[in-house]
């Protein structure tokens, strides 16, 4: 994330700053140059910002005897619960981490008609965990936090899981939806360092309208709203996406050592990127992974500089006034 934010600043500071020197100072018409040297140094920064990732999870996995306090380590091992499994709202399975997105296509533009025109539009995010640990050949290594997955891509579901994600929703707290402006706070807010997460929904589904959704509602009238709100969705084909971690299964869990309660902090929203919980077939291919984002900044570090010259060349040559 900070990595994508850097890369976005550079790009538009120094395409802003190359363009008016190259058509000002320099004199000349085109812009190509100074937005190809632009992006070169915004791709030097995402792809140093990859490789330093990469490359400190890499060095994780290496690492030999014993862990630092504090240190990035790597546990490989298979998932196990300590508390009580979950059971993913959409699609049913049993699990021990959920992730799920309730999509629906909404009508922008003026009026309803064909001059408008459809986006898809998130109506529901929400995510859930139970205790885990990571069973070694070492032993078990408690988790705290809530991790990052990745790679976190969620399945769309089939249409039944709709109605099931709206009953779970019907039994949960909804949240107001949070302003852009302080996702970033409500984010490290909701998921604090050192602290073991059991359940997300309650803080962090996010409701746009759904109104008819009530806590405490009878059997009867919870069917009663979930039918009305499909019916009235259906021109709009909501649908359900989820990720979701089973019970056993093979991961390798990146964080941070704390040797004093011997427990692994994998929570590291916008505090450490590397932190994370990943499948371990994907896991050992990190190591090429690393040495492409070192290579891509190499590259584009050395095309920006560069291009860069070429453009303090003409501003040196052009004529003064």
């Amino acid at each position: 994330m900070h990595g994508c934010l850097a890369a976005v600043v550079t790009l538009f500071a120094l395409a802003a700053l190359d363009v008016g020197l190259w058509r000002l100072g320099a004199g000349q018409p085109t812009w190509l140059l100074p937005l190809a040297a632009a992006l070169a140094a915004a791709g030097a920064v995402l792809a140093t910002s990859a490789a330093w990732k990469g490359g400190r999870r890499w060095r994780a996995l290496h690492r030999r005897g014993a862990w630092a306090d504090g240190a990035l380590v790597a546990v490989r091992g298979r998932l196990a619960a300590e508390g009580p499994l979950l059971t993913a709202p959409g699609s049913g399975r049993p699990c021990v981490l959920y992730e799920y997105t309730l999509r629906r296509l909404r009508r922008e533009g003026a009026g309803s008609g064909d001059g408008s025109t459809r986006r898809e539009r998130v109506a529901f995010n929400g995510q859930g965990m139970t205790p885990l640990a990571v069973v070694t050949d070492a032993g078990r290594v408690p988790l705290t936090g809530y991790p990052s997955v990745e790679p976190a891509e969620k399945q769309r579901l089939a249409p039944e899981a709709l109605p099931r994600l709206l009953a779970h929703l019907a039994e949960s707290e909804i949240g107001p939806p949070i302003a852009v402006s302080g996702a970033l706070a409500a984010w490290r807010a909701d998921f604090p360092e050192g602290v073991r997460e059991l359940r997300r929904d309650r803080e962090t589904a996010s409701a746009l309208d759904l109104d008819g959704l009530r806590p405490g509602q009878d059997a009867a009238s919870r069917a009663l709203a979930i039918a009305r709100l499909l019916e009235e969705w259906k021109d709009e084909r909501p649908f359900v996406t989820e990720l979701s971690l089973a019970d056993g299964e093979e991961v390798v869990a990146f964080g941070r050592w704390d040797a004093s309660t011997r427990t692994l902090e994998v929570g590291g929203h916008g505090v450490d990127s590397a932190r994370a919980v990943v499948p371990a077939v994907t896991a050992w291919g990190l190591e090429g992974y690393y040495k492409v984002s070192l290579a891509t900044a190499i590259g584009c570090g050395v095309a920006a500089l560069v291009l860069h010259a070429l453009i303090a060349r003409a501003l040196l040559a052009a004529p003064p006034g």
